[in-house]
Order: structure tokens, then C-alpha cells, then sequence
């Protein structure tokens, strides 16, 4: 069975991975996915992102990492995909990931979204706070994946 994790990965972090390898356990085909939303403007490009989660991801063999500009729906019927999944780390997370997870169903019937709650280490994680933390020329470990930190920390005070 395939499943999708979509995302802005604006930058992908240590959360992002870990729902990412917890799924891979799950099922056959993970497909990592850079959506790109023209109506955010995003800290790193396209291009930045995708080599960053392949990074962050290499060695996790039924990951797939791609960018799309389409419908999370359309990605899903086009490449076989029957289940999102969704890492929630807070009551927050849930209230805004179930509407989605209807407006999904309604738009491709059978489209189903699982979610996966996240490991208590990483309920701080997010991409907001990587971005704020890089925007201030600093990388607190435990945030962002390692080989993405190397990348990142040229330049950056500690």
C-alpha cells in the first residue's frame, strides 16, 4: 500500500523525519512530497527543500521524495496513493488536519488519512520555529536533521 506525507517542508526537521520513518514501517511506498502553495512564501526554494528532505531521508528505502504544485487529491489519484498520513502534536493539529482529512475524502472518495501522534522529543519541533532560530543565525540541536544542519551551519553562530 502507498501513502502520502505531504508538506511545505520549509525546512523539513527532526519531527518531519521521524513521521516519515515511522511510516515507512507501515507501509510498502512512502511518498515524501514538497507542495509547493502559491500563496506562501517560503524560507527555502523548491529545489532547497527537496534536497534537503532527500538528505534528512537517505537511507529509508521505500521513501520517495518528490515536489508537486498540484492538489494533495490529484497527487494521490495520479500515482495510486490511498492514505495520508498526518503527524499530530497537539489538540491543535487535530482540529485543523480533520476538515482536511474530509475535504480530501470528499475529493477523491477512499482517500483516507491516518494520523500518527507525534514521539514526545519532537512535540516542540516545527518548521516555524527552525525558520525563526535560521533567521537568527542559530541551530539548536535536536531541531533540524543533522545532514540538513551541516548544510545549513555554514555561516550560522552556534
Amino acid at each position: 500500500m502507498k501513502a502520502l506525507i505531504p508538506g511545505s517542508f520549509d525546512p523539513v526537521t527532526l519531527g518531519h523525519v521521524d513521521l516519515i520513518a515511522r511510516a515507512a514501517k507501515l507501509f510498502d511506498t512512502v511518498y515524501a512530497v514538497v507542495f509547493v502553495n502559491p500563496n506562501k512564501k517560503p524560507m527555502f526554494d523548491e529545489k532547497t527543500r527537496v534536497e534537503f528532505l532527500k538528505l534528512a531521508l537517505k537511507g529509508i528505502d521505500n521513501v520517495v521524495v518528490l515536489s508537486d504544485s498540484g492538489s494533495v487529491a490529484d497527487f494521490c489519484e495520479r500515482n495510486g496513493v490511498g492514505v495520508l498520513v498526518k503527524g499530530l502534536r497537539n489538540g491543535t493539529d487535530l482540529d485543523y488536519e480533520t476538515p482536511m482529512a474530509v475535504l480530501n475524502r470528499q475529493l477523491l472518495p477512499g482517500l483516507e488519512t491516518v494520523f500518527l501522534p507525534s514521539d514526545e522529543k519532537y512535540l516542540h519541533v516545527s518548521s516555524t520555529a527552525a525558520r525563526e532560530l535560521i533567521s537568527m543565525g542559530k541551530l539548536l540541536p535536536g531541531i533540524l536533521p543533522p545532514a540538513v544542519a551541516r548544510k545549513l551551519g555554514k555561516g550560522l553562530k552556534k
